[in-house]
Parts: C-alpha cells; sequence; structure tokens
C-alpha cells in the first residue's frame, strides 16, 4: 500500500455547486435560467423539470433543453443527469430536486413501500433507502460542469404590522424541502424569499457571503462565474458582459409564414446548422431556433436535436 503524500494545493477554476431555496413563487426558475445562461458562456445548457414545465415559460429568453420527469425516484434522476453528461451540457439545471425527496416514487414513498414489502419499521427501512439518496446526491457532485438546482422551501404564513399599523399576511420559506444537511454538499447556498431577494446563508465564495440580491440574474451569474474562474476574473467583473460573437448562421427566420408545417421548419434550421462552426454560432442559432421548438412534432424535433449534436462533434466542440 502506497503511503500518504501531501502536495501543494493550487487554485483551479471551479464547477459550480449551486442551490436556491425559497417557497412557491419567490423566483427560483427564473434566477437559475438566468444565472445559468452566464454560466454556460454560449455552451448548451440541459434543465431536468419537475415543475410541470414551468421552466418552458421562460423559453422566449433562455436557450436551454429540458427533460420533464412524471416520475421522480432517485434512479429517474440519476438517468437524467447521466443522460445530460453524456450530451456534454456545460450547465445542469434540476428543478427541482425536492420532488426527489416527497413526490412520487422520491425517496420518502420508496420508505414506505419498503417497510410494507418487508414488514420492516420505517426506521430500518431508511437502512435500505439511504444509499439511493447518497448515490443521486454522489452523481449530481460528480457532474463534470456547473450544476445548479432549486429546492422548495417549507412555507409558514406569519401575521405582520405594515408601516400603517395595519396587519398583513407574509409568506416565509423555512427548511428545504429535502433531506436535513443536504445545503452542506454545495458551495453556494442561496435563500429566496417572496419579494424575490436572494441572501446567501452558505457560501464558499467570500465576495457572495451575507449579501443580498434583488431579483438575481445575470448579474449574480456575473460574480459567481468570475469567483469560478479564480481572483483575475472576480477583479474585472464590474466591466459589461461582452456583446455575443457575431454568428455565421445565415437563416430566413422571416420567411417562414405562420402556417409552415413541422418538416419545413426542420429543414430550414438543419441548414442554418450548416454554418455553425464556434461555441458563438451555435449559441446564436439555438436563440433562433427555440421559439419555434413548440412548432416542430416530435419526430422532427428528435432528428433536428441529432443533428445539432452532430455538428458540434464535427466542429470540434
Amino acid at each position: 500500500m502506497k503511503a500518504p503524500s501531501f502536495q501543494r494545493a493550487v487554485r483551479a477554476n471551479i464547477n459550480i455547486r449551486l442551490a436556491l431555496c425559497g417557497p412557491t413563487g419567490s423566483g427560483k426558475t427564473f434566477s437559475a435560467l438566468a444565472i445559468a445562461d452566464v454560466l454556460a458562456e454560449g455552451h448548451p445548457i440541459a434543465v431536468i423539470d419537475t415543475e410541470r414545465s414551468s421552466a418552458d415559460r421562460y423559453a422566449d429568453r433562455f436557450a436551454f433543453d429540458a427533460c420533464p420527469l412524471v416520475a421522480y425516484s432517485p434512479e429517474a434522476y440519476i438517468a437524467a443527469i447521466e443522460a445530460a453528461e453524456s450530451s456534454h451540457y456545460r450547465v445542469l439545471v434540476i428543478d427541482s430536486l425536492s420532488h426527489a425527496w416527497d413526490g412520487a416514487e422520491g425517496l420518502l414513498e420508496r420508505v414506505d413501500l419498503i417497510a410494507k414489502r418487508s414488514q420492516k419499521s420505517s426506521f430500518n427501512a431508511w437502512a435500505d433507502a439511504t444509499p439511493l439518496q447518497r448515490r443521486l446526491v454522489d452523481t449530481i457532485l460528480g457532474y463534470p460542469w456547473h450544476v445548479i438546482i432549486t429546492m422548495r422551501s417549507k412555507m409558514e404564513y406569519v401575521q405582520e404590522k405594515d408601516e400603517r399599523g395595519k396587519t398583513t399576511i407574509r409568506k416565509i420559506g423555512l427548511a428545504p424541502v429535502q433531506r436535513g444537511g443536504i445545503e452542506y454538499e454545495f458551495d453556494l447556498v442561496g435563500e429566496l424569499n417572496s419579494e424575490h431577494d436572494l441572501t446567501f446563508t452558505k457560501s464558499r465564495a467570500d465576495p457572495l457571503a451575507d449579501r443580498v440580491f434583488t431579483k438575481p440574474g445575470k448579474r449574480l451569474g456575473q460574480e459567481i462565474l468570475a469567483w469560478a474562474r479564480g481572483p483575475a476574473s472576480q477583479n474585472a467583473v464590474q466591466k459589461p458582459l461582452a456583446a455575443p460573437a457575431q454568428t455565421a448562421v445565415t437563416l430566413p427566420i422571416a420567411a417562414i409564414p405562420d402556417d409552415a408545417d413541422s418538416e419545413t421548419i426542420a429543414s430550414m434550421l438543419r441548414n442554418g446548422l450548416a454554418s455553425c462552426n464556434t461555441d458563438g454560432d451555435f449559441g446564436s442559432w439555438r436563440r433562433i431556433a427555440q421559439p419555434l421548438k413548440p412548432r416542430l412534432e416530435g419526430e422532427h424535433y428528435e432528428t433536428l436535436l441529432a443533428a445539432y449534436k452532430e455538428r458540434r462533434t464535427e466542429a470540434g466542440l
């Protein structure tokens, strides 16, 4: 057995592990997508969606590929994460991880099922269920690029007096709906409230610790990306985002009539792919293609997605 040894630690670029928690309506999905859009730096974004396609409401503002889940077993999450990895998505958004805990086929339901089938107590059933939770968390942490997860918060309503002395009811978020201690696994944990203010309750990034961001979005994404890259980037974070690279894509979107069928749209988008050679090209192509996705039939969409991946491989990306 080789003797243990120590080496000088080096600050390398970091793949972000970010968790956003909050009650319903606090802006978790929007903030996750806005931050992901910056972290992706022109690369594709994958969204594992358990929130009944809520992310699709923002498809006109952000380009991403969604994988809806209808059953929330740890195995289903793991399979989706592994599929995203095999497709080389540089940012993975899991919206949300709470369903893996208390959703249909989630871990709490799994514990009850184990207890009933084996006539074990719920306490003893956790011995079988805990390894599944650990495997899910390890799969998330092992993802080779950036990961953003959202979690619902347990909600409570409190009575408060406003400046006029009138009693108001306010919704507040408590602990995230997930196994206790899940927040320890992430670099950054932010809590959103019903006023869309985000406070970092855990941060390995000193510049972000204990700060509050109102309606967090791309600006926060810039700061997170700067920290991930290291000190040199943090010094430049005040600079505005660089304009997107000009694309060589030539796609006559304006010429597509409203009654164009799925096959015609898919053909024109495939033609546009032929001009894509850089990350900027592919990013521009996705921004053009995303609004047309609802008009594509399933078969045409799958064929187009395969052509997109093939063209990226041909371009060496």
